[in-house]
């Protein structure tokens, strides 16, 4: 099956941000880029660009996206039609760092064990708190 290669696509340019602020943390990963729908792009050049970027990969793909429902999700969601994809919306930093040392960590993970990491993690990096919450603790 082969490592997985992970795609992020955000409104604007929050995919390159989250992947460099990645790389402070984890380094360099391989097989991971981001897609940008920049103002006034159509959803047929994000959907050609991710296509095409998906036949170079020619494996399996998890593509984390910010907006369920925005235009990102919405190629996602057209791209696992004809592309071995998985998706998962909400991303955040905390999403990704997990599932880029999860799929550091073992090879045996598949595209769907990966989709559920993406997930939890990003559904655990959420979290309410104040100073308030931990004093004392």
């Amino acid at each position: 099956m082969g490592t997985p290669y992970i795609l992020l696509m955000t409104h604007g340019h929050a995919g390159e941000a989250l992947i460099s602020s990645s790389e402070m943390i984890v380094g360099h990963e391989e097989k991971l880029s981001a897609l940008s729908l920049d103002p006034g792009a159509s959803v047929e050049s994000l959907a050609k660009k991710a296509s095409h970027l998906l036949e170079i990969v020619g494996g399996p793909a998890l593509v984390l996206v910010d907006v369920f429902g925005g235009t990102p999700a919405n190629v996602a969601m057209m791209l696992s039609k004809s592309h071995e994809v998985r998706c998962v919306s909400g991303l955040n930093l905390g999403m990704l760092l997990e599932v880029l040392m999860m799929r550091g960590s073992s090879d045996d993970l598949s595209l769907r064990d990966l989709q559920r990491i993406a997930q939890s993690a990003g559904s655990a990096a959420c979290r309410s708190f104040t100073y308030d919450d931990y004093e004392g603790r």
